[in-house]
């Protein structure tokens, strides 16, 4: 029987949530979004979105007082978009956070 995770993360979320520098963020059809780092103010934000382990883009997201933009992801050759809305991101000693308000197509 295959493990399946109990709260799975969709391309549509309307929730707020909190992700990790170590823990991907999983969405539908295999895309996964990583936090590659978070500068030390928390104005600069690196992100890479990958599908199937495989890296399809990869952004940075500057604000000059907090986090409060939007990561968004056309997929090739067709209308389709991935939006994953940032509110803010902290800068940890041992990993860094960043609180994803909306996620949509």
């Amino acid at each position: 029987m295959a493990e399946v995770d109990p709260n799975p993360i969709l391309i549509a979320d309307s929730r707020s949530r909190t992700m990790n520098s170590g823990t991907p963020l999983g969405l539908e059809e295999g895309y996964e979004l990583l936090i590659q780092s978070i500068d030390i103010d928390g104005n600069k934000l690196h992100l890479e979105l990958c599908k199937d382990g495989m890296v399809v883009d990869s952004q940075v997201i500057i604000s000059e007082k907090e986090v409060d933009d939007t990561f968004i992801y056309s997929r090739p050759e067709t209308s389709q978009k991935i939006k994953v809305r940032f509110k803010n991101a902290f800068r940890g000693a041992e990993q860094s956070l960043a609180t994803i308000d909306n996620i949509s197509r």
